[in-house]
């Protein structure tokens, strides 16, 4: 069995790796980067993030005070740091993910549910995911602007990729369903 990486340390680890930084500076990468699409981290969530990646040896620190402002502990990348996030980065890439998400659980449900009944929220689906991918083209423009690299670029082409099987996926099957060539099975045919 593979073994598991923790994405929110990834994260931090390798926005640390960039160059040093205080806690507030990653949080305005992510925020700015917008990565809180792939990992839930909170603001105050960072800080004891760090404290635990310094603790396990990933991250080291060092206080720096600032004027009058208290002292601020910036962070710094260790080499065992470097290696996990090479580690990491290596295994997150070679899996395929699995996404569970709220469409599965509405599809696992929809046994309650006539077939055409699951139509319009499957086109609904559709318009969103294309409207998902206008935003996406926005927020690519502005990553052209200030930090465009082939890995940035790789990013959103991922994105683009899923964001486009999901809209195809859904226009596809909400026709089946109106089309009738698919049914909703009932609890029962599961059970058997």
């Amino acid at each position: 069995m593979a073994k598991k990486y923790d994405v929110t340390a990834l994260l931090v680890i390798g926005l640390i790796a960039e160059r040093p930084r205080h806690a507030y500076e990653v949080e305005t990468c992510i925020k700015e980067r917008n990565f809180r699409q792939w990992t839930a981290i909170g603001f105050s969530s960072i800080y004891a993030l760090l404290n635990r990646l310094e603790r396990d040896g990933l991250l080291e620190s060092t206080r720096e005070a600032v004027g009058a402002r208290p002292a601020r502990r910036t962070y710094s990348v260790t080499e065992s740091g470097r290696e996990r996030t090479r580690e990491g980065v290596a295994a997150l890439l070679a899996e395929p993910t699995v996404h569970r998400s709220a469409i599965c659980v509405a599809l696992a449900l929809s046994a309650a549910s006539p077939p055409g009944d699951l139509v319009a929220p499957l086109e609904q689906l559709a318009k969103t995911a294309e409207e998902a991918l206008a935003s996406l083209a926005e927020r690519e423009q502005a990553a052209r602007a200030h930090w465009w690299t082939p890995v940035i670029a790789a990013i959103f082409d991922h994105d683009r990729a899923l964001i486009e099987a999901e809209a195809a996926w859904a226009t596809r099957t909400a026709r089946a369903l109106a089309d009738g060539d698919a049914e909703s099975p009932s609890w029962s045919d599961w059970d058997s």
